[in-house]
């Protein structure tokens, strides 16, 4: 089974670029281009989060993969590129700081259900409370566009399971719902 893999860049700070990436079911340039269309209304609903001078951008380019051994199948270039969000939040930001998505899946795992994760960071730093955690006001902005990319981009977003080192057990699962925590992520490194 094809798995598609798409990937957002957050550019222009310092300790930059990040990458968000994405897994879908699917194969091939329409398949990608159309999955990455879906996609970008979430990095622009989350401009405002996002500091200015930053921005999210698709790569313009997918890989798609053989879910099973993780074989690469093809590269290739979306046919028609999502346009870059520019951040307009205040510029003040912590540049490892940010919140999460959990994408979830009715797939068990050892133990749970399996789950993916998209890391918004940086994010502007007046989306905190005085206690920490993220503005509950912007959880349930975040919430929202979350569900609107996952009605968007029902049946085909995925969370990928690699195979482990020369094995076929990958597993590609649907993603059926979301959570956003209400705690700050600080990352150390996801860069390109």
């Amino acid at each position: 089974m094809p798995v598609i893999e798409v990937q957002f860049r957050w550019n222009g700070w310092s300790g930059g670029p990040g990458v968000s990436t994405f897994h879908g079911l699917g194969s091939g340039a329409s398949d990608a281009t159309d999955f990455a269309a879906n996609i970008n209304p979430f990095f622009s609903g989350i401009s405002n989060l996002v500091p200015t001078g930053l921005n999210t951008v698709s790569t313009g380019v997918y890989r798609e993969l053989d879910a099973a051994n993780g074989h690469l199948i093809n590269i290739g270039s979306l046919t028609s590129i999502p346009l870059a969000n520019a951040g307009t939040g205040s510029s003040a930001f912590a540049a490892g700081a940010g919140m999460c998505v959990d994408w979830l899946t009715s797939t068990p795992a050892t133990h749970r259900l399996r789950r993916g994760r998209t890391y918004l960071v940086p994010l502007t730093a007046n989306i905190w409370q005085t206690d920490g955690t993220v503005n509950n006001a912007i959880v349930t902005e975040v919430q929202g566009l979350a569900n609107a990319l996952l009605v968007a981009a029902g049946g085909v977003m995925s969370v990928w399971k690699r195979p482990s080192s020369g094995g076929t057990d990958g597993v590609l699962s649907e993603v059926t719902g979301y959570r956003v925590p209400d705690k700050q992520i600080n990352l150390g490194s996801r860069r390109v």
